[in-house]
């Protein structure tokens, strides 16, 4: 994992937000070695670019408790 990241670093120190983005890089591990072809890993890491700036637009925050 790559700490330094500005995705990251948006969420290392709110717990909730730092959980998805960890499950997040872990789904894109899983699914590029379970289906192993030729660029899925970029299409992979657009789609954590684009979950994660999801995340940090507080589009899940609809409830108090995501805030934690």
């Amino acid at each position: 994992m790559n700490t330094g990241h500005p995705d990251y670093r948006a969420f290392a120190h709110e717990a909730r937000p730092r959980l998805r983005y960890l499950a997040m890089l872990l789904s894109k591990e899983v699914v590029s070695r379970n289906f192993p072809q030729p660029g899925v890993g970029a299409t992979l890491e657009e789609l954590v670019g684009l979950l994660a700036a999801l995340e940090r637009s507080g589009a899940w925050r609809g409830r108090a408790r995501d805030d934690e």
